[in-house]
């Protein structure tokens, strides 16, 4: 089994390679630009799921299905908490692929996203593919938060901010 140099080490740890030759001008910008899209992207898929659970527990004082009280509510991973979303709301196919993949983003964001991404991080363009993904996975979480802070408003008669 051959050992790695420090350097190989560093670079399997830190994809961005910051002990490597120094980047170029744009080099860096794409790193600043994936680093700021990754934070707001996880930001957006919190703030998704956090209304997923206020829209639940707000439901489940309404009409009682799963008889969860608010605590377990709040405890749920998000793929149970989007199927107790579904009891309470009338969804069609559509919405139930755009939940799913809502899912499948914030769980690659949340657990693999750099190791997965590690090849396409080797260069200008697939840099570029990597901020376009981070950029379409953000306005996803946009606009999914947006619609279930909607329907939040519609079950509670507050409008939403």
């Amino acid at each position: 089994m051959k050992r790695l140099t420090e350097a190989e080490y560093r670079h399997s740890i830190f994809p961005d390679r910051p002990y490597g030759p120094v980047p170029d001008a744009g080099e860096a910008t794409q790193w600043e630009t994936i680093h700021l899209l990754f934070g707001q992207a996880t930001l957006r898929a919190q703030a998704y799921e956090d209304a997923l659970t206020r829209f639940v527990i707000a439901a489940e004082s309404v009409w009682p299905r799963s008889w969860k009280t608010a605590d377990e509510i709040s405890r749920l991973p998000l793929g149970p908490l989007q199927k107790e979303y579904a009891r309470y709301c009338e969804l069609k196919q559509c919405h139930l692929q755009t939940m799913a993949q809502a899912l499948r983003i914030r769980n690659s964001l949340a657990h693999s996203f750099y190791r997965r991404r590690q090849h396409l991080l080797e260069s200008y363009e697939g840099r570029q593919r990597v901020i376009d993904e981070l950029y379409l996975a953000d306005e996803l979480f946009q606009r999914q938060c947006d619609e279930v802070y909607w329907n939040l408003s519609l079950l509670t008669g507050i409008e939403a901010v």
